[in-house]
């Protein structure tokens, strides 16, 4: 594989050689620098040009959840339909008629065609420019929309942060360059593409002003960056607006980490750089926009913005957002580095076998305040909702979906976590420690069970993950609640009574 655009995040230096053996499976140090001696894992025949930090431990939760997911279907006829199709409903006069007839067995559904439709609409005039041009995805996933570059005769670099998705998308559309790594440190030279995509994919990112500022660092003058289909809120708006939207969301609450960033975070790079580019703004959802003077609830049409008279208007809406940026000449400011780093990607793939598990080898990096956290609590956070449980309700009482989990601590007397649980329509329940079941019951009906589970084998003064399994498959989102009160972690309880005997016994003065 061809690295010689590539660079080394740690130094910031070209010069990355790639040892022979590192053509599958998974190799530490199968990538070095030559200038710094910094060196970098090969996973599946992807090399990783950089390593995860203490800030990624919501993506990693990410990458855990979709960790036993099979991908391995992807192929490029499968992409070569869905175009087809896509296209077809886009053109078709009846637009019902289309999904009910011969054919539509291939369509990949609405939201699929919405981003589609974004990055149509905005590389239109474009496409003549793709073939034979260097163009970089920015979290390809399984590299579906990247393959359409591909198709159009791109020369398409694939840059992933997931090792699982960069090993499906690598082996089921080999003939894009896979690279892994991260968005607010891409390991490329500057300019080294005449295309930077991003689709539905910045929100998701947790520095999207370092990631913009990166996708501008490797654009050629002339160049553009392409975002689509990304939610945003008003800048006035706080991170508990997330937390409202997100609050019942199945995708969430497994672990997907969604984000509603507030629209500065979209702008700042634009802003701190504004002489050498040219933005344009685009909606195909808008709140509380102002029109000509009038201001509207929804706009739920395309529209393309002017960034300079309507962008202070802009920052008061909340909506989807899409940006075509041309730089006009290279960014000045320096690449960015990665200075620190906690655990390996070789690392990560070896410690995933299934997402139990994975959760309890990334408990090291859990933030210290939800260790033990109050529960049911009194206010949610978006780690929470990760590990499965809705908001509080001010009850004594708290729902977690399908699978819950708690991070704790024990000290030496503390060998049972006792609680009671309920499902309305019952069914059997797992409990989990450290990704080994030590409890399985079966739930009556809309009756509250409690629960005494022994954690005499967790570590000491060391955090554990508890996880709590509704084992059935949902028909419908209520179906997979159940609830949780009165969690209690302690002695068990004979010791406990045997203690309180001794205190009559043998009172103190």
């Amino acid at each position: 594989m061809d690295l010689s655009d590539c660079r080394c995040v740690r130094c910031g230096a070209g010069g990355l050689s790639r040892s022979s053996e590192a053509a599958d499976d998974i190799h530490r140090d199968a990538v070095i620098c030559a200038a710094c001696g910094a060196t970098y894992d090969s996973v599946w025949g992807v090399p990783f040009i950089g390593h995860f930090e203490r800030d990624d431990f919501l993506g990693l939760i990410e990458i855990a959840a979709n960790v036993e997911r099979d991908y391995h279907h992807l192929n490029p006829l499968m992409l070569d339909l869905w175009e087809r199709a896509l296209r077809s409903y886009h053109v078709a006069a009846d637009k019902d008629e289309f999904l009910s007839g011969p054919g539509s067995e291939n369509f990949p559904g609405i939201a699929r065609y919405n981003e589609w439709l974004e990055v149509v609409s905005l590389t239109g005039e474009m496409m003549s420019r793709l073939r034979g041009s260097q163009v970089l995805d920015v979290g390809a996933g399984l590299g579906i929309d990247a393959y359409r570059h591909v198709a159009a005769g791109a020369n398409v670099t694939a840059l992933e942060f997931s090792p699982f998705l960069a090993r499906a998308g690598s082996h089921g559309l080999p003939t894009m360059r896979w690279i892994g790594g991260f968005s607010h440190v891409l390991p490329f030279a500057q300019g080294s593409f005449d295309f930077v995509f991003a689709n539905a994919a910045l929100h998701h990112m947790r520095d999207i002003p370092a990631a913009i500022f990166e996708m501008l660092r490797v654009l050629r003058p002339g160049g553009y960056l392409i975002s689509t289909s990304d939610p945003y809120r008003a800048d006035d708006e706080g991170e508990e607006v997330e937390l409202q939207v997100f609050d019942r969301n199945p995708d969430v609450l497994l672990g997907v980490n969604e984000r509603i960033p507030r629209l500065a975070e979209f702008l700042e790079a634009i802003e701190q750089h504004r002489d050498y580019v040219v933005p344009e703004l685009f909606t195909h959802a808008t709140y509380n926009a102002v029109v000509a003077g009038k201001r509207h609830k929804f706009i739920s049409d395309s529209r393309r913005w002017d960034y300079d008279a309507d962008v202070g208007m802009l920052r008061r809406t909340s909506g989807s957002l899409a940006m075509r940026i041309r730089l006009q000449r290279p960014v000045a400011s320096a690449a960015r580095v990665q200075s620190n780093w906690a655990i390996r990607v070789a690392n990560i793939t070896q410690c995933m076998p299934n997402q139990a598990e994975a959760m309890t080898k990334l408990a090291v990096f859990v933030p210290s305040n939800a260790v033990n956290a109050p529960f049911p609590g009194m206010r949610s956070d978006k780690l929470q909702l990760l590990n499965g449980w809705l908001s509080p309700k001010g009850t004594e009482a708290r729902q977690g979906y399908r699978r819950a989990r708690w991070y704790l601590e024990r000290r030496g007397n503390q060998a049972c976590i006792s609680f009671e649980v309920r499902s309305e329509l019952g069914g059997p329940f797992t409990v989990l420690l450290n990704g080994a079941a030590v409890t399985r019951v079966s739930l009556p009906a809309a009756q509250w069970k409690p629960l005494s589970i022994d954690v005499s084998g967790a570590p000491i003064d060391k955090v554990f993950v508890m996880e709590l399994r509704l084992e059935r498959e949902p028909q419908k989102f209520s179906d997979g609640l159940f609830s949780v009160r009165r969690r209690r972690i302690g002695e068990p309880g004979i010791r406990r009574l045997m203690r309180a005997a001794r205190a009559m016994l043998h009172p103190t003065v």
